[in-house]
């Protein structure tokens, strides 16, 4: 008897580590499939609309390098591909803008200043079904190469791997507007493992249900599927008959 509990235990043990296994790899995937395959540059956005985000909720990473947070907005790509690869669904993907500074003043007005007067912050969000992970890109309107090359190190430096991981050129033959995100967002990442351990879970849990209905209807033994009829002891297993046929 006990070990036939050890041997249950182990059975459920390694029933819910594969869960957990399916889970992490369907959120990875859920991740950097659509950062693997959209070409940013030709998306076409389904919705946009703004958000209402406190300055000390926004990106503030870059210090005294971004101007102050003035707006963000959301928007909702529709999927669109270059045509070279696989389009993603309309699901698992969006970008947050955020706009530091005066938008509408650019730096070629602004003459005097090392810093340009505004800067777009783009966060890329992947996965599903909420988001788990990001990169930011940025970009700012006007300004000559020097000062654009002067200030965009600065900003690469300061960002490290909020700018997400250099997309490997081999993958694909144009790696062009992609790269790979490295920031987790810690509660989408939580609960999209959650979620996706459970569909794993679900349709076995069903399974058994059905089988042991059926087991039982049919006078089998539950541990192993043995003609045991109406005997106490299953012959084949040795595992004792707890319950009656339904």
């Amino acid at each position: 008897m006990i070990f036939r509990m050890r041997k249950h235990t182990r059975k459920r043990r390694w029933r819910y580590a594969r869960a957990v296994l399916f889970g992490l790899l369907a959120t990875a995937f859920t991740v950097y499939w659509p950062a693997s395959v959209q070409d940013l540059n030709s998306w076409t956005y389904s919705s946009e609309h703004d958000l209402t985000i406190r300055p000390q909720d926004a990106p503030s990473y870059l210090g005294d390098l971004a101007p102050a947070f003035s707006s963000a907005w959301a928007r909702t790509p529709f999927g669109k591909c270059d045509g070279q690869f696989m389009p993603t669904p309309d699901f698992g993907v969006d970008v947050i803008e955020y706009i530091y500074g005066d938008s509408h003043l650019g730096w070629e007005v602004k003459r005097d200043g090392d810093r340009p007067p505004s800067l777009s912050l783009s966060r890329y969000r992947f996965g599903f079904p909420l988001r788990a992970a990001y990169w930011d890109d940025y970009g700012v309107s006007g300004g000559t190469s020097q000062s654009l090359k002067v200030y965009f190190d600065q900003v690469k430096q300061c960002a490290g791997r909020q700018m997400g991981i250099e997309y490997p050129g081999w993958l694909f033959c144009d790696a062009y507007g992609r790269r790979l995100p490295a920031i987790p967002i810690w509660s989408g990442l939580i609960i999209n493992l959650l979620f996706w351990s459970v569909f794993w879970i679900i349709p076995g849990v069903i399974w058994r249900t059905v089988r042991t209905h059926r087991q039982k209807r049919r006078g089998l033994c539950l541990a192993c599927g043995y003609a045991v009829e109406d005997l106490e002891v299953c012959p084949e297993c040795g595992a004792e008959r707890v319950e009656d046929r339904g």
